[in-house]
């Protein structure tokens, strides 16, 4: 017995225990079963032949007993009518589950099953003999009556089929399978403009049932409305109407194959749940443990799930079984570009593109990370080739501007990014980018001079900006920008505020946090400044990277913001001393022992100040520089008893 057997026989005395709370009191008297002749299963996977087999004996136990109760018989016989009905024993299910519904008459579920095992063998008679004994039991069960009446449907019986598709409608007025059951039953009748308007209505209530399309464009192309129908046909994305049926529901989660779970984890990525997902493709992974696919599926559920080194692990496990398949090479050089290890995204891109040649994804990112390596000549020769495949592909006219830009073709970059704009407007995320690069040139040429044709740049560079984070507002890379334009046209809270929105994204970039400060420190807000300096440090102390000079920057910022403010509230002395004095115990500097001493005026200690204004002055003119306007006048302060205010550029 493998290690799985134990649990698989938990769960299916579980399920029994359930099922005998749901039947009726028990008895001795039984009537006569039929035997339940036992199907080869050899070519089933483990799982699926562990649990049929213990199923199985549960049942042979039982039968075995004279003394077996009835209760627990006809839930022996109901569990494994419904694993031969998953598993595709459509006869032997059928033996399974009338014995069950012998035994006992007043539960729905078994006859239920027969009808689904009926309609997957072609007898829709006996489906609808066995649907018309649920209803007896259940007379409002949506789900009997929707396969009633679409079994009434094959058979042709097409007012009976009408009867019951507008009883779902009196019980479930926006029941779109019950529409869609009439419009099937008009269009049969020539009754086609009725069949779209039934279509229709199938369609108002579930829009993601595309193969309705299909249907509508059917009706449209009989009654001559061939533009109209071929739209709706091209709209076809073959998924059918579905409707709640939970007894199927259940019976399919009996299923333990790879491609049944699978299929639930591909259901479970599809409506948003990487949680329910991962679960999923975890337990298709313990059927199959060395199957590349569900590998790449469970590290696509971590990727959703943001644990990207969990991901990274499963894709290379899935790359060394399969060196040929693409998604998890593309996926893992996804990852590896993200955390800028070019060098390996380069190579996995690469491989993509060997794999397969037609791969205009994979060809146009690998351009784009040798950009990145600084081989943006390389870069423009693989995406000359893409564009003479597809030579509106916004991706790679995108690329190509930034390879042009690395190389320094400034003209050429400039008319690709434009180019993007122009032909781009079903791609908000290529057009955000290209914006974003337009900025960065307009601003190169902004920051050139104050002449006027500079201030337009700038002011075309903002517009650009915004133009980009209109398309995607948590482009972080655009917001810095921004805010470092906003700064130079001194419009510093407005730029402390794109700053802050930039580290939603990245929390932890050092720099990202000084401009803010900075920003703020500028706008004169200071309690904010404090605040902003405050939360960097702690963000960086929590990052895995280990930014000294940042960190320093920032402690300097924030010393010199407690010693020089003109908030008295903000003003604290002895802190900014403590902050400004491990500074210089840390690393002994000009910069630090300026601070030091603006934090000695702040709490009265001028002669100190003093002091030791007049030897870092003394140092900086030994290194053979001369001290600056703002180091003299500071200690000029300190000789006349005063301490300084806003240092923030110094020295």
């Amino acid at each position: 017995m493998t290690s799985r057997e134990p649990a698989i026989a938990v769960a299916v005395a579980a399920v029994l225990a359930a099922a005998l709370a749901l039947a009726p009191p028990a008895s001795r008297a039984q009537p006569p079963l039929e035997p339940v002749e036992r199907p080869r299963t050899d070519s089933y996977e483990r799982p699926v032949q562990e649990q049929l087999r213990t199923t199985r004996e549960t049942l042979d136990r039982l039968l075995e007993d004279p003394d077996a109760d009835r209760l627990q018989l006809t839930a022996a016989f109901g569990q494994i009518g419904q694993l031969y009905l998953v598993y595709d024993f459509w006869r032997i299910a059928r033996t399974a589950l009338a014995n069950a519904e012998k035994l006992d008459p007043t539960d729905a579920r078994w006859p239920y099953y027969q009808a689904i095992a009926n309609t997957y063998d072609g007898n829709d008679e006996a489906a609808v003999a066995a649907l018309d004994r649920v209803l007896q039991l259940v007379p409002d069960d949506l789900a009997a009556r929707t396969r009633r009446a679409y079994a009434l449907l094959d058979l042709g019986g097409f007012e009976d089929a009408a009867e019951e598709c507008r009883r779902i409608l009196e019980l479930d007025p926006s029941h779109s399978a019950a529409y869609l059951g009439l419009g099937r039953i008009e269009f049969e009748a020539g009754r086609f403009e009725r069949a779209i308007e039934h279509f229709t209505r199938a369609l108002d209530g579930q829009p993601e049932g595309s193969a309705i399309h299909h249907r509508i464009g059917l009706a449209l192309r009989r009654l001559g409305r061939r533009e109209e129908a071929a739209d709706h046909l091209a709209r076809n994305q073959q998924i059918p109407v579905s409707y709640a049926d939970p007894l199927y529901s259940a019976m399919q989660a009996l299923n333990v194959s790879r491609k049944a779970v699978f299929a639930r984890g591909a259901e479970a990525m599809r409506t948003g749940n990487p949680e329910l997902a991962l679960v999923a493709f975890e337990a298709a992974l313990r059927a199959l443990p060395d199957d590349p696919e569900t590998l790449f599926n469970v590290a696509m559920a971590l990727v959703d799930l943001g644990d990207k080194p969990a991901a990274e692990a499963r894709l290379r496990e899935a790359i060394a079984l399969d060196p040929d398949y693409r998604e998890p090479r593309f996926n893992l050089a996804l990852i590896l570009a993200e955390r800028n290890d070019f060098e390996g995204a380069e190579r996995h891109f690469r491989r993509a593109t060997e794999i397969d040649p037609d791969d205009l994804d994979s060809r146009t990112r690998w351009a784009d990370t040798l950009t990145r390596l600084g081989r943006a000549d390389e870069a423009i020769g693989v995406l000359d080739a893409v564009l003479a495949v597809d030579a509106a592909l916004p991706a790679a006219r995108l690329a190509l501007g930034a390879a042009q830009q690395a190389s320094d073709n400034l003209e050429a970059a400039r008319t690709t990014l434009n180019g993007v704009l122009e032909a781009a407007p079903g791609a908000p995320q290529e057009r955000s980018e290209a914006h974003y690069r337009l900025a960065v040139l307009l601003a190169a040429e902004a920051g050139a001079s104050g002449s006027p044709a500079a201030t337009e740049a700038g002011e075309s560079a903002v517009s650009h900006l915004r133009a980009a984070l209109e398309l995607d507002a948590g482009f972080a890379e655009a917001h810095v920008l921004l805010g470092r334009l906003l700064g130079q046209q001194e419009r510093y809270a407005e730029a402390a505020g794109h700053f802050a929105r930039a580290l939603v994204k990245n929390p932890s970039n050092p720099g990202w946090h000084r401009d803010r400060a900075m920003a703020l420190l500028l706008a004169r807000r200071y309690a904010a400044a404090r605040g902003a300096l405050t939360s960097a440090r702690r963000a960086l102390a929590n990052s895995a990277d280990d930014p000294v000079a940042a960190a320093e920057h920032l402690d300097t910022l924030l010393a010199r913001l407690l010693a020089a403010s003109p908030d008295s509230q903000i003003r604290n002395g002895r802190e900014a001393l403590a902050i400004a004095q491990r500074l210089m115990s840390d690393r002994p500097s000009i910069e630090h022992a300026e601070t030091v001493a603006m934090a000695l005026a702040e709490i009265g200690e001028f002669e100190r100040a003093a002091e030791l204004q007049r030897q870092l002055i003394a140092e900086v003119e030994r290194q053979g520089a001369s001290p600056t306007n703002g180091q003299r006048q500071r200690l000029e302060s300190y000789l006349a008893g005063e301490p300084v205010r806003e240092p923030w550029f110094s020295p």
